[in-house]
């Protein structure tokens, strides 16, 4: 992993008040930023997924902090889709008109808005003026919307087959899968997923992105592995265990395997509170997963941290069932949304 920039700079690309933590580049991340510069640079489409917590929005700020300060080169349109019906195709000619030309006159005829659109769209062509449409939430856009999207893209002029590109950043989702998997929109969009964080990068977001100290040699190899195993492999999830790390009064500056089994627990007893997640529901989860019987009072202790008098199968039953609780609550609260 290494500290930002797609290609040479002689001036940082991203200003540090611009974000909360510095911005750093793994190699799927930069897989991603060289896919998005080759898309743009042939006026392509490109389809950017990932679940939640695994940076696409980062990325997204990244791109158009980039973009928004040279602005003789870029016209950048950015949307975030919201889930309805019917087609947006319409205003997104008016918001690409708007910002290609702002005094320019929008016409109500949707076929004259094209028509605008495709002058001013060859203008920036000439000028050597990149055009792009950025959308966030992509997930969102109805069927209908991705079709007709695609005709606009279609749009043409003396040879030039695109002039413009989109880029799109999206949650997973099966309606866009079913969407992508056929010749209309499959052949013509290029899929960037973003993967999960590998071992080495998630010890490299907690030491370089939240200064986290591991200790030097196998001990230190020893707590490394435990960390990667803890932390989710995400941007997202790697912020979650550093802050609550780091929001210990226990940490003094270099981790230890007791350091982050506390904060685990005291970050497990917040969310299950969250979540309403009672001792009972847990005691009943090891029940039906591991056929045990375990004392109301033996997962309070464990709960608040008393682990010492209890052996590491029955603490980790606790710790799993408390998991696998809270991450039903998180995925119901998704759907819900």
């Amino acid at each position: 992993m290494r500290k930002i920039d797609i290609k040479p700079s002689s001036a940082p690309e991203f200003k540090e008040e611009e974000q909360e933590y510095p911005f750093l580049v793994t190699e799927n991340v930069d897989h991603i930023l060289r896919g998005v510069e080759k898309a743009v640079r042939g006026n392509h489409w490109v389809y950017i997924s990932g679940d939640v917590g695994t940076g696409k929005s980062e990325i997204r700020k990244y791109i158009f902090g980039r973009w928004k300060r040279d602005p003789k080169k870029y016209s950048v349109v950015t949307l975030t889709a919201w889930l309805r019906p019917g087609s947006r195709v319409s205003m997104l000619m008016k918001h690409l008109i708007g910002t290609i030309s702002p005094d320019t006159h929008i016409p109500g005829d949707v076929e004259l808005r094209a028509e605008r659109l495709k002058t001013l769209l060859m203008q920036a062509h000439r000028a050597d003026r990149k055009v792009v449409i950025m959308i966030d939430e992509a997930q969102d856009l109805s069927d209908q919307t991705f079709r007709e999207l695609k005709k606009v893209h279609e749009i043409t002029a003396f040879g030039v087959d695109h002039l413009f590109s989109i880029v799109m950043f999206a949650k997973e989702s099966l309606k866009v899968d079913g969407l992508m998997a056929g010749r209309e929109l499959g052949y013509r969009v290029k899929r960037l997923p973003i993967l999960p964080l590998s071992d080495h990068e998630i010890c490299e977001f907690a030491e370089k992105r939240f200064g986290l100290k591991f200790p030097a040699g196998t001990e230190g190899r020893r707590i490394r592995s435990y960390f990667t195993q803890m932390a989710h492999p995400s941007p997202l999830g790697v912020r979650h265990l550093c802050e609550a790390i780091l929001d210990s009064d226990d940490y003094k500056g270099e981790l230890t395997m007791k350091i982050i089994q506390i904060a685990m627990k005291r970050d497990l007893s917040m969310q299950a509170k969250k979540y309403r997640i009672t001792l009972n529901d847990i005691q009943r989860g090891i029940k039906d997963e591991f056929k045990q019987n375990v004392a109301v009072g033996t997962i309070s202790d464990i709960r608040s941290g008393n682990t010492d008098k209890y052996s590491d199968k029955t603490v980790s039953m606790v710790d799993q069932i408390q998991r696998d609780l809270i991450d039903k609550a998180k995925a119901s609260e998704r759907r819900a949304m």
